[in-house]
């Protein structure tokens, strides 16, 4: 048993309601693998979840810690068959409770880091990668040669992942962001660029793509995605279903994952392809672990003041 700083809150409301705390953290025979954490990933989610879009007006029952992605070292293994060992450097992909000092959890959400990847990656891929992952699943698309594939969102954490994912399909890809991502986007795979503020670029393409992933922040972009998918298209949203009021002609998803989507299946072929060629991801803000460090990885993401992933260091 460890004594640890969290984070976290009790009531739902803005970034003020956040906390520090600390609890044990205590390792058992269905969590043994005990990780002192490094780096810590904060996700546009948690600022959902902290606000209370997610409860359906219910209040916290308990302290909520959150944090999904975190890099550390196993300092304490609870079983005699561990394929872990003290001492290495892994990265964990948790339902919650991240924003710790110490995390207790089971030996299928740890992975041990490719030997390539820095350590403030190992705490922002995992999920952006299994979602990335995913979106390219034949439940949503089945690619056929010489497809259109549309990305919204392309510069942002996951449709960057999703565009470098994809150019191992002999298809054409599409990719939308800010003027300023377009040097970073076609040197990532991007065939074709837009604009998504320049109005001609965007009526160029009109309904030109077989398959769009509206990978924006906050669904940002969902018209414009919408408007991007050509008759009898398919259309995946990761952050809500669009309405399809004037789109009935086309099929649309929500990103939800099916039963055989496992992410302890995918995240090894990912890191099996990082450790061959290393796949670009932007870190935006590396900050403290701390109350203030927490508060002000919020801030930015409820502001859209950052580019990239925001990474707590301890």
């Amino acid at each position: 048993m460890v004594k640890s700083k969290v984070l976290g809150f009790d009531s739902y409301g803005s970034i003020e309601v956040l906390t520090e705390t600390s609890l044990d953290i205590t390792t058992t025979e269905t969590s043994p693998i005990l990780i002192k954490t490094e780096h810590i990933s904060v996700n546009p989610v948690e600022v959902s979840i902290r606000k209370g879009l997610m409860s359906n007006g219910t209040p916290p029952k308990n302290f909520r810690v959150l944090g999904n992605e975190i890099q550390g070292e196993i300092v304490e293994i609870a079983s005699d068959s561990s394929s872990f060992s003290k001492g290495d450097k892994v990265m964990a992909l948790l339902p919650a409770r991240g924003d710790s000092e110490y995390v207790a959890t089971f030996e299928s959400r740890v992975f041990k880091l490719p030997h390539n990847m820095p350590l403030a990656i190992g705490a922002a891929f995992p999920m952006i990668a299994t979602t990335a992952y995913w979106t390219l699943h034949p439940h949503f698309y089945s690619f056929k040669q010489g497809d259109t594939l549309g990305i919204v969102g392309a510069s942002g954490n996951v449709g960057s992942l999703i565009l470098q994912l994809a150019r191992e399909k002999d298809i054409t890809i599409l990719a939308l962001g800010s003027q300023k991502n377009q040097d970073y986007l076609k040197k990532l795979g991007a065939d074709i660029f837009i604009d998504y503020k320049n109005s001609e670029q965007v009526s160029e393409f009109y309904q030109s793509c077989d398959y769009v992933i509206n990978a924006s922040l906050f669904n940002s972009g969902e018209e414009l995605a919408l408007s991007l998918v050509r008759e009898r298209g398919t259309y995946l949203g990761l952050n809500s279903l669009p309405n399809l009021e004037n789109r009935s002609d086309i099929t649309a998803f929500f990103m939800e994952k099916t039963e055989d989507m496992i992410d302890a299946e995918a995240l090894p072929h990912l890191l099996t392809l990082y450790e061959k060629s290393p796949l670009a991801l932007r870190i935006g803000h590396t900050l403290s672990f701390s109350l203030n460090g927490l508060k002000e990885a919020h801030r930015l993401i409820e502001t859209n003041q950052s580019s990239g992933k925001i990474i707590l260091k301890r």
